[in-house]
């Protein structure tokens, strides 16, 4: 049986295996593409906005981390005022997880747990890019 699956924001302990996914997961096509972070995922975070989280799905019963997202926070100019919008970026996940229910599931769930951080009340509109 499949291990549930939880949903953290990352600390500097989880770098090693945040770079692993990014590494071993590219996109796949004909021109495979990866967005890599060597040797310091969260070192690159800044440009991604002065506030930025990274979260991750992890299974429970190994620890195993098997998927991610980032969502920052930057100022736009919305409507001609500048706010803070909220960015959803960064999704990746283990290709063990990539088709079927169980990877539709995992999603549902994180966009559960991005719900939970927009209560912060840091952004009042977001934008996500998905490649």
């Amino acid at each position: 049986m499949a291990s549930a699956i939880s949903f953290s924001l990352a600390t500097p302990a989880d770098d090693p295996a945040l770079r692993s996914l990014l590494r071993n997961n590219p996109l796949p096509g004909s021109i495979r593409l990866s967005f890599e972070r060597e040797p310091d995922y969260f070192a690159a975070t800044g440009i991604e906005g002065p506030f930025q989280q990274t979260i991750v799905a992890r299974e429970e019963n190994t620890g195993l981390i098997v998927g991610m997202g980032g969502r920052s926070i930057r100022p736009m100019v919305v409507d001609g005022v500048v706010r803070p919008v909220g960015y959803m970026s960064q999704l990746r996940v283990d290709q063990r997880y990539a088709w079927g229910a169980r990877l539709a599931r995992t999603l549902s769930q994180g966009f559960a747990f991005s719900r939970q951080l927009h209560a912060d009340g840091r952004a009042g509109l977001y934008l996500l890019s998905v490649v």
